[in-house]
């Protein structure tokens, strides 16, 4: 989990936690990547933007570093065209990746996380 949010980070990994999955989490995506492990992780969820190094350059690095890394980014836009550039640039550029849109409700973020990793 990647969000430089403390408090948003450490609320995704109660809800993970809850349903019986293992979370680190990380405020800096600079450290997220230097800390990074290949085949380790199931799945990365990465806050779009972020200071010093926005969720899709996270993710292409990781990407580099670990090819079959399921991802699942999450997006705070509210603009419905920022929203729309968003989904756009997640489908062709990122491989057709997941996302979702914050806020988001417990079941419905789980429900997300539950379909890319099972």
């Amino acid at each position: 989990m990647v969000d430089e949010e403390l408090d948003t980070a450490q609320t995704f990994r109660l809800i993970l936690e809850s349903s019986g999955l293992r979370v680190d989490i990380f405020t800096d995506p600079k450290k997220a990547l230097g800390t990074f492990i290949p085949a380790y992780y199931d799945l990365v969820v990465i806050d779009v933007r972020m200071p010093g190094m926005n969720g899709f350059e996270l993710y292409s690095q990781i990407k580099s570093i670990d090819y079959k890394i399921k991802v699942l980014f999450l997006t705070a836009l509210t603009d419905l065209q920022d929203y729309e550039d968003f989904k756009s640039k997640v489908s062709l550029k990122q491989h057709q990746r997941h996302f979702v849109q914050k806020p988001v409700e417990k079941d419905q973020f789980l429900d997300q996380v539950h379909f890319i990793l099972f």
